[in-house]
């Protein structure tokens, strides 16, 4: 049983789909870590505005000659500040986790560009190899077929005719140069017996 082989063209742009769902699936990851890298930004910066809050309520807090009430005031400040100095920390990790990522995905980007671009040229080849296995096949089959041989065996034939007939050329030419030198030997020699014969006559007449 013949096994089909699947088409290289198909094979190439199933492979370049499957290359642009998976860069897709990418992208929206991407985009999913830019998301936390901006709660992280908005976290930290939330918490950078509530630790000046408490800080100006402090500043009220002593205005008002409540140093209990300040001295409360600055342990919120110094909470929320320790709280943005985590936020700021894991902002960081991740800005640098997304610049990767984005490297890494306008990367991909390219290397999808390189391949749409290269299918053209890839198909050209395929369709070359597979026009000149085409031809080898053909030539090969060709050659182990009888139409060779009826080929040969024609020329052969031919070449046998134009030899015979050429034979046969040569012996006619000859044969007719044969009959022309017997008819002029012919001719000479029925002058000469008329020459012989008018001498006679004329030895006789005397």
């Amino acid at each position: 049983m013949e096994v089909e082989t699947e088409d290289p063209e198909r094979v190439l742009e199933n492979t370049i789909a499957e290359m642009k769902n998976r860069l897709s699936a990418a992208r929206e990851k991407v985009d999913a870590s830019i998301g936390v890298e901006k709660q992280f930004q908005d976290a930290y910066e939330g918490a950078v505005a509530q630790a000046e809050g408490w800080n100006e309520r402090a500043l009220i807090s002593l205005s008002a000659e409540r140093e209990d009430l300040a001295r409360e005031d600055l342990e919120k400040r110094n909470e929320y500040r320790r709280l943005a100095a985590q936020y700021k920390t894991q902002w960081e990790e991740q800005k640098q986790i997304v610049r990767a990522l984005s490297d890494l995905l306008a990367h991909l980007q390219q290397k999808m560009m390189e391949a749409e671009g290269k299918k053209a040229g890839v198909m050209a080849r395929q369709k070359n190899v597979d026009a000149e296995a085409h031809l080898r096949e053909m030539l090969t089959e060709i050659q182990d077929s009888e139409a060779f041989e009826t080929l040969a065996k024609m020329e052969e034939d031919a070449a046998e005719a134009a030899t015979l007939a050429k034979a046969a050329a040569e012996v006619d030419v000859a044969y007719n140069d044969v009959k022309s030198e017997q008819e002029f030997a012919s001719y000479a020699e029925e002058a000469s017996l008329d020459k012989d014969l008018a001498e006679l006559k004329a030895k006789f007449q005397k």
